[in-house]
């Protein structure tokens, strides 16, 4: 009774203050969100993350919202600060208590004190439509972000997605504050009349952020809600397995599980209504409290949960002052358990540590969603990399959820839908959409940079959005520059090239490209011959094998090549192999004793076939090609001839399949002449010559067909030097030059991600 006077009178006084109900917002609650955002997916690979949906940089990135600009992370932070703003009559933070072992989730919130000040859960409130910075309005805002017409309203709606984020991040926050999950609503210590636990963080600031700075991670279940009807997140609170008898420690329970269990908040130690901790599960210990202090203060030491400090146990409280007469004058008074600031250290050593880690979790949680999209003629094709189903759901209103659409910005930074795919059936973990037809528009502020965007179902979550902005393809190519091999990425429109592979060998050549189909790795021939693989996101380097010539199969799971086997006459006993790079188990495809010279593979885009180029013997008299582009299946079987001609002795190579599967590009040569560039069609076999050389003064070398099927890379000397120039594949001749700024000698491209 005492205390719901004091509240009142404290209440209409107007010494109320929000702070009473929290952590301190403008410092723990700051610290603790931009924290999370620092450990969460949005800072994964430096911060490369982000530009999945369009950003430039890392979490430091600035985004205007009403003129103020802030990073993302500062935005994660404002919202945690915001969430305790108002006062007492319009105030959020009646709705930040959730009590794991209350009948019901419903009666789980603030209900100390008069009706009038009781709230809602806190698990609750954060998907409530009456909260106005609940995590469907996160989700809209994020759609928006993405879809939005102008620059403007995009950056302000990403701002409203992370502040919001930062909303709910603070009631997660709030279940690591042990009065915050035994309902108990603290009303006096914020103004220092009783000491606690918030108080010691706000001000011993260094100490609890260095706590911070090693977050546990959270591993519930978000396959499935606790109760049916609520969106997933509630597991992060509470997992319905701790009931009042079965305290838990680990990190498959919700935290507010796990503080209501193991810590006590100043109003409730020893409450009947919460059974745990239990303070006879403990002993005496005696330490210093503070510098110069007259005697060792006697301790209740909790003997569990030692995850963070090698299960050495924690100070679950303190003995009371009296005890230091009690040892003065004899007396048997009963001790009294009370909190201290030793006490909100060792709490706080386990509470922040999951503040962040379970926070940082739920941003992992909302942007978990993760889709491939392919170039492909015509469009785009969508493949969920998810491991959970992307699908349709039908609304409270009856209506059909879920689509797949693509936009584009033009010139002007203004973004505009260019296709919709609705999903009529679930799209499941790796399956992949029909193509999605559009015209690329000729406005396109970057010729294949598209933005696609997933409104439906994913996993358990109706209403969940994914973005992703595509790459325009990128050319790998090698260049010689000051007489060093170095390998390059430069994007197919000529801007931002970068070194791959920094190759400190002056004696080293480096040849044949290929990056894998994920874009993570690339495999290159270097002098020897021998075949590395080089990550491309670590810098990491190891050899695969001997050969030359790789070439990936659609999956990524083998890697083509050739290897010569015999003396080099010049392609004598030359034999085409695949290898596993994890287990580099070698399969060989070609075996023909003698001269066999079959190499140069090119695996197709369904994975089914190879390309290669054959040597022709003597018995194949209908054929007079010296070399021919071949087909065999990926097994090894031989499919036959494509470019085989009975007229002209031609040299073809280097083959490279469309896209689409029913084109090969490839070069052909005559004794005498230079390379130059053709194509056949797999059913037909008709053969197109794709510019206008010659083949009397510059060679066109290795081409390498774009992702999205528009244009095809080669090496030329076309206008004196090598260089890595587009020609367009429906014979128009070529487009641009991508690397005229250098030099020196540009080759071997090879298109990619």
């Amino acid at each position: 009774m005492y205390k719901k006077i004091t509240l009142l009178l404290f209440a209409f006084l107007g010494f109320y203050s929000a702070n009473s109900w929290a952590w301190n917002a403008e410092k723990t609650h700051k610290d603790l969100s931009e924290k999370a955002a620092e450990y969460s997916v949005l800072s994964l690979t430096g911060g490369d993350y982000l530009k999945n949906f369009g950003f430039s940089k890392n979490i430091e990135e600035p985004l205007s919202l009403n003129g103020e600009s802030k990073s993302v992370k500062e935005w994660i932070g404002e919202g945690g600060i915001k969430e305790d703003a108002g006062n007492i009559f319009t105030a959020y933070y009646y709705h930040h208590f959730h009590n794991p072992i209350a009948t019901s989730w419903n009666q789980a919130g603030l209900s100390t004190y008069y009706p009038w000040i009781n709230g809602m859960s806190s698990l609750l409130w954060a998907q409530n439509t009456t909260n106005p910075w609940n995590w469907q309005e996160a989700r809209d805002y994020y759609y928006l972000a993405l879809t939005s017409t102008t620059d403007t309203e995009r950056q302000a709606n990403f701002a409203k997605t992370f502040q919001g984020l930062g909303h709910i991040i603070h009631l997660i926050e709030d279940a690591a504050q042990p009065a915050h999950v035994r309902d108990d609503a603290h009303p006096l210590d914020d103004i220092g009349i009783i000491p606690q636990f918030e108080n010691w963080a706000k001000d011993n600031r260094t100490t609890a952020s260095s706590f911070m700075s090693n977050p546990i991670f959270p591993a519930v279940s978000f396959n499935s809600s606790a109760e049916a009807g609520y969106i997933p997140i509630t597991q992060l609170w509470d997992t319905n397995q701790y009931n009042g008898s079965n305290p838990p420690s680990g990190i498959a329970i919700g935290l507010s599980e796990y503080t209501n269990a193991n810590f006590f908040s100043e109003d409730t130690i020893n409450a009947s209504n919460f059974p745990y901790p239990d303070i006879t599960q403990t002993t005496i210990t005696e330490r210093t409290p503070y510098p110069n202090a007259p005697y060792q203060r006697q301790y209740y030491l909790k003997n569990c949960c030692g995850e963070t400090n090698g299960g050495q146990g924690y100070l679950l409280s303190a003995v009371d002052y009296l005890d230091y007469y009690r040892n003065w004058i004899g007396s048997t008074l009963p001790k009294i358990p009370v909190l201290d600031d030793n006490v909100y250290s060792d709490y706080a050593s386990f509470l922040l540590p999951r503040a962040v880690g379970y926070s940082a979790g739920l941003l992992n949680y909302f942007f978990r969603g993760q889709m491939e999209a392919t170039p492909s003629s015509g469009g785009l094709k969508v493949k969920n990399t998810n491991t959970e189903t992307m699908e349709p759901y039908t609304d409270s209103t009856g209506q059909t959820i879920g689509s797949i659409t693509i936009y584009y910005d033009n010139i002007n930074s203004e973004r505009y839908l260019l296709a919709a795919y609705v999903l009529s059936a679930p799209l499941d973990p790796g399956e992949e959409t029909p193509v999605i037809s559009f015209a690329p528009p000729s406005d396109n502020i970057k010729q294949g940079r598209y933005i696609v965007v997933f409104y439906g179902k994913l996993g358990n979550e109706e209403g969940a959005v994914i973005g992703r902005v595509t790459s325009p393809s990128k050319i790998y190519y090698v260049s010689k520059r000051d007489g060093i091999y170095k390998i390059y990425r430069i994007e197919a429109d000529g801007s931002n090239p970068a070194i791959i592979y920094d190759n400190p060998n002056p004696n080293l050549g480096i040849g044949k490209l290929a990056p894998s189909p994920d874009g993570n790795t690339l495999a290159f021939t270097v002098d020897g011959p021998r075949i590395y693989l080089l990550d491309i996101t670590t810098g990491n380097l190891q050899e695969l094998t001997t050969g030359q010539w790789p070439s990936w199969s659609p999956d990524g799971t083998k890697t083509a090549f050739h290897r010569e086997s015999g003396q080099y006459s010049p392609y004598a006993d030359v034999e085409i192999f695949t290898i596993d790079p994890l287990t580099s188990i070698e399969t060989q495809l070609t075996n023909v004793p003698g001269s066999s010279d079959s190499g140069l593979p090119a695996w197709s885009p369904d994975g089914q076939k190879i390309a290669y180029t054959k040597f022709n013997s003597p018995q194949e008299a209908n054929c007079v090609n010296l070399y021919t582009i071949y087909l065999m299946d990926s097994s090894g079987n031989p499919i036959g001839s494509l470019t085989c001609d009975s007229g002209m002795d031609y040299m073809d190579f280097a083959p490279s399949w469309s896209p689409d599967g029913k084109e090969i590009t490839f070069t052909r040569r005559r004794v005498n002449q230079f390379n130059q560039l053709y194509k056949v069609n797999i059913d037909t076999k008709a053969i197109t010559k794709l510019t206008d050389s010659t083949g009397a003064t510059y060679d066109e070398l290795t081409p390498s067909w774009s992702p999205d099927g528009n244009s095809i890379a080669i090496g030329s000397k076309r206008d004196g030097d090598f260089d890595i120039w587009l020609v367009d594949p429906n014979g128009g001749g070529y487009k641009t030059n991508i690397t005229d700024s250098n030099p020196d000698i540009d080759g071997y491209p090879a298109c990619g991600r």
